[in-house]
């Protein structure tokens, strides 16, 4: 479970996010929302589902030549080990690295490679609040039957 901070700073939210390793699949679940997201690191897909309207887009995964599956070490940018922390009561080793802007970015990863917090400019913007680490059930990586596809939204 991980608490987002808001660009203001003011305002927190809550998402699960859980993880199967061994078929590279993630679930986000955004805290009071009838909208998921399925990403498969093997398929290259990410899924949004709207359970509220019974829809669902899939697309490719953004950014997919830059991204990095969780848990996998980074193969491009660099990479300066700050020191560790503890987060959630995890262990962690703090990376600085630079997001996509070129802004710096503190990271801290446990051993295994679970992200447990990100800071930007002195302020955390993504925090770990609690981890688990339990087999999760295929069931939880299905798109459900009955949905109408949609085709993404473009900003």
């Amino acid at each position: 479970m991980y608490e987002l901070a808001s660009p203001q700073g003011d305002v927190s939210t809550h998402q699960r996010m859980r993880w199967q390793v061994a078929t590279l699949r993630q679930r986000l679940d955004p805290e009071k929302s009838a909208v998921f997201m399925l990403t498969s690191w093997q398929n290259r897909t990410l899924s949004v589902v709207d359970m509220g309207r019974k829809r669902v887009s899939v697309m490719p995964v953004p950014g997919t030549q830059q991204l990095t599956p969780p848990g996998q070490p980074a193969m491009i940018g660099s990479y300066a080990r700050l020191g560790s922390s503890v987060v959630a009561g995890e262990q962690c080793t703090v990376w600085r690295t630079k997001d996509t802007d070129g802004h710096p970015t503190d990271a801290c990863y446990t051993a295994d490679g679970v992200l447990l917090q990100v800071a930007q400019g002195g302020q955390i913007t993504v925090r770990a609040v609690s981890v688990q680490r339990t087999a999760q059930p295929d069931s939880l990586f299905v798109i459900p039957d009955g949905l109408k596809q949609e085709a993404p939204a473009h900003p």
